[in-house]
């Protein structure tokens, strides 16, 4: 285990792609992969172990409370119709919080946290735009 880390998730499953998510927003494939998996900031961030994420975020804005980091992911991914991450949850405050949240059993997954327009298409269905931006990826409690 690296130092720092409490534990590592593999795998987990952020969003499925195509498909209405918990808010009714839909992320297509082609927008993952064009403004996260392909944007120049994000894997820059990912090789430097410094994209981030907190355990029940603010949504207060765009840029991360550095006194809620609780994990960092190391890798982000497509896998069928599957945006997935590996996840290590940092040992600061808030990353013990989380773990002893895993430990206890609690039903915890991670979220997409962004900006972006939302455009309702002719089925009523609300798709995420184009111009959305990835800021973090949290952790929340609740079943996927």
């Amino acid at each position: 285990m690296v130092e720092g880390v409490l534990l590592k998730l593999e795998g987990q499953v952020v969003e499925v792609l195509d498909k209405p998510n918990r808010n009714g927003r839909i992320y297509t494939k082609e927008l993952f992969e064009n403004n996260v998996l392909n944007d120049k900031i994000v894997n820059e961030k990912l090789l430097t172990h410094s994209l981030f994420g907190e355990f029940e975020p603010s949504y207060s804005g765009c840029c991360i409370d550095a006194s809620r980091i609780s994990h960092s992911v190391s890798k982000l991914y497509i896998e069928d119709d599957k945006v997935k991450a590996d996840i290590d949850i940092l040992d600061t405050s808030q990353g013990q919080l989380l773990l002893k949240a895993i430990n206890n059993g609690c039903s915890i997954h991670p979220v997409l946290v962004g900006r972006g327009d939302v455009i309702t298409d002719s089925d009523g269905n609300e798709i995420v735009a184009d111009n959305y931006e990835l800021d973090i990826i949290a952790m929340v409690i609740g079943k996927f």
